[in-house]
């Protein structure tokens, strides 16, 4: 049976190296990147509106991915799925957002709080500022 040959066992000393510092650059990049993407995690997961945080990471990481929407057309996410991630007001549903975030490699978990806590109050509190601001935009743009 024939060997194997490896390209690399003919290489100068100095594309050897040039090679392995590519390598180290490219995972470099690869840890930044999933810094990056930790950091804007954890940061979302501190605040009520959770929902629109998680919408903005996962899209963070489609972009970082650089995944056309053939891509995600791949993992069942048809133009009305992706619709509905966009926008002032996106409603995705629950299997919407489980297949967008397997086709980012990541998965979605939910969690639960008193309805009375602090921090429900505060979401209450920021969802009915933020429905009166689009009501407020919608009501500009109909005049316009």
């Amino acid at each position: 049976m024939p060997k194997n040959i490896n390209a690399a066992e003919f290489w100068t000393p100095e594309r050897r190296a040039e090679d392995q510092r590519i390598r180290e650059l490219e995972l470099q990049n690869r840890e930044q990147a999933r810094e990056l993407g930790d950091a804007l995690n954890a940061e979302a997961f501190k605040h009520p509106q959770v929902p629109f945080a998680a919408l903005a990471c996962l899209r963070y990481e489609r972009q970082r991915l650089g995944l056309s929407d053939n891509d995600m057309a791949t993992h069942g996410l048809d133009a009305d799925a992706l619709a509905s991630m966009l926008g002032y007001n996106p409603n995705p549903s629950l299997s919407t957002l489980q297949a967008y975030a397997k086709a980012v490699g990541k998965r979605i978990r939910i969690m639960f709080d008193d309805a009375d806590s602090p921090e429900a109050r505060k979401a209450d509190h920021d969802e009915q500022r933020r429905q009166e601001f689009l009501a407020r935009k919608r009501d500009r743009e109909a005049g316009s």
